[in-house]
C-alpha cells in the first residue's frame, strides 16, 4: 500500500510533467525520509521515473531509496537476494523501455549485495534482450 503524502506527491508530479529539485528535497526530506516502505512504493517510485521530467537529485535519490529497500530485505538472508526479490526488482525496473536510472539502480544492487544471480547482472549491464529467457536462480 501507498501512503496517502506519497500518493499525493505522485499524482502532483504527474499533473505537472516534471520533478524539480525542491519536489526531491520534499520527498527525501518530509515523504520518504524513513525510506520505502514496500514493493508498492518502490514499484510506483520507479513508474514516476517513465512518466516525468526529473532532475540528476532524483536519480540519486531514487537510487539510493531503493538501495536502502533493497538492503533491508537482505538482513535476515546473509546478504543475499531471493529469486521472488530478484523476479520483482528487474519486472518494476523493465517495464516498457528501462531507464538509465533502472540500470544504475541494479549496479548499486550488484555491487552492494553479496550474492546476486546472472539475471540482475546482466540487467546491470544494460543487457535487456532476452533475460526472461535466462534461467533465474539466487545462490544457495
Amino acid at each position: 500500500m501507498i501512503g496517502s503524502s506519497l500518493r499525493i506527491f505522485i499524482d502532483r508530479m504527474i499533473d505537472k510533467g516534471n520533478i524539480d529539485d525542491a519536489d526531491v528535497a520534499l520527498l527525501r526530506e518530509e515523504i520518504c525520509r524513513e525510506g520505502i516502505s514496500n514493493r508498492s512504493e518502490a514499484d510506483a517510485l520507479i513508474a514516476l521515473d517513465r512518466l516525468v521530467h526529473v532532475p540528476e537529485a532524483w536519480g540519486d535519490f531514487l537510487v539510493k531509496a531503493l538501495l536502502s529497500f533493497t538492503l533491508r530485505q537482505t538482513v535476515s538472508t546473509g546478504g543475499m537476494l531471493s529469486h521472488d526479490y530478484v523476479s520483482w526488482l528487474i519486472s518494476s525496473l523493465d517495464i516498457g523501455v528501462p531507464t538509465e536510472r533502472a540500470f544504475r539502480i541494479a549496479a548499486a544492487i550488484v555491487s552492494e549485495t553479496h550474492c546476486v544471480d546472472e539475471y540482475l547482472r546482466r540487467f546491470a549491464k544494460g543487457f535487456t534482450s532476452d533475460l526472461h529467457a535466462l534461467d533465474v536462480r539466487t545462490a544457495a
